[in-house]
């Protein structure tokens, strides 16, 4: 994807119109900060053409490819943020639906990781634990992770709205559509019999078991 012709929208959790029109004027008052002009002048067109830090893709979009949990199915991504939330309180730690949230999108070990890192989840879990978190402490959190997470997934399968217009408005004009997660493949595979009850059938579909570390 790094080098691909290619961009991303990232929307995880409840994202509402009043969401977007901010996300708008946060990037208009970046843009004004780094000096890029909001609108293409005329002439400006060109000069970024020449610049090699500037790519640009005059062709048709071939490809869209979308995350699922609060993108295209679960909306708000409730059944990760549950299973995080009641892994660190099972630990005495408790983690706001927000905290829970904030990493989504990588590979669960790595969120768990990121979670512990907090500031004060890291200061938590020393008063409670007499000690800082460790690597056989992830491990262990992941090993109990996976049947929490396993277990409320069909309970949060149903699309979020506006995906099946959004597939066959793609679909009509001939663009396939693939999906990518921080699961792994058998709580993808949970997710994806209900994208198909709802009537959505991915293109392809990726997970954290299918790549490196990092996101998928």
């Amino acid at each position: 994807v790094g080098s691909a012709d290619c961009f991303r929208i990232g929307s995880i959790g409840r994202i509402f119109p009043s969401d977007v029109r901010a996300l708008l004027d946060a990037v208009a008052r970046a843009l004004a900060e780094m000096g890029i002009p909001f609108r293409i002048e005329p002439g400006e067109e060109e000069r970024m053409r020449r610049n090699t830090s500037l790519r640009t893709y005059p062709g048709p979009v071939r490809a869209v490819v979308a995350d699922l949990a609060g993108t295209t199915v679960d909306f708000g991504s409730c059944a990760p943020a549950w299973a995080f939330v009641e892994l660190f309180h099972r630990r005495g730690i408790a983690l706001s639906p927000e905290e829970a949230r904030g990493p989504m999108g990588t590979h669960k070990m790595d969120h768990i990781r990121a979670l512990a890192s907090l500031p004060r989840v890291a200061s938590e879990w020393r008063k409670v634990h007499g000690g800082d978190w460790a690597e056989p402490d992830v491990e262990s959190l992941y090993r109990e992770f996976i049947p929490l997470q396993l277990q409320v997934l069909p309970h949060f399968n149903d699309l979020v709205p506006g995906t099946l217009e959004a597939i066959g408005y793609l679909a009509e004009r001939r663009i396939p559509v693939a999906v990518t997660t921080g699961y792994n493949r058998k709580m993808l595979e949970i997710v994806l019999a209900g994208c198909r009850a709802g009537g959505f059938e991915p293109a392809a579909a990726v997970c954290s078991d299918d790549v490196p570390p990092g996101r998928p």
